[in-house]
């Protein structure tokens, strides 16, 4: 599957996670998925990639607000991903650096 993935994607870093049966969770996926956080870009690659979707954008001053807007969304209705699952987290992209955070809220 690498190869294909590496196909699809093209060449360059692209940042996310698989998901899916026999890892971690599982999510109740039957099959594996990787889920790109490059959710600022269009990528219409399924079934093989997936975009983690987008729970909002907001501005550098009120990141920290947003951040736990969201997460307590997330504790409350579950994964984006699939709803009946628990959220493990979020990823923070913060263009005016070009940095993503990983914002673990299941621990």
């Amino acid at each position: 599957r690498a190869p294909d993935l590496a196909e699809k994607l093209g060449s360059g870093y692209h940042y996310g996670e698989w998901a899916g049966r026999k890892i971690n969770r599982g999510y109740g996926l039957e099959d594996r998925r990787f889920y790109s956080f490059c959710s600022h870009k269009t990528l219409e690659l399924e079934p093989l990639v997936y975009q983690v979707p987008l729970l909002g954008e907001t501005t550098l001053e009120s990141m920290s607000g947003a951040i736990l807007k969201y997460g307590l969304e997330l504790v409350e209705k579950g994964s984006r991903v699939n709803e009946w699952c628990k959220s493990e987290g979020m990823v923070v992209y913060i263009p005016d650096f070009g940095k993503r955070f990983k914002v673990i809220i299941d621990k």
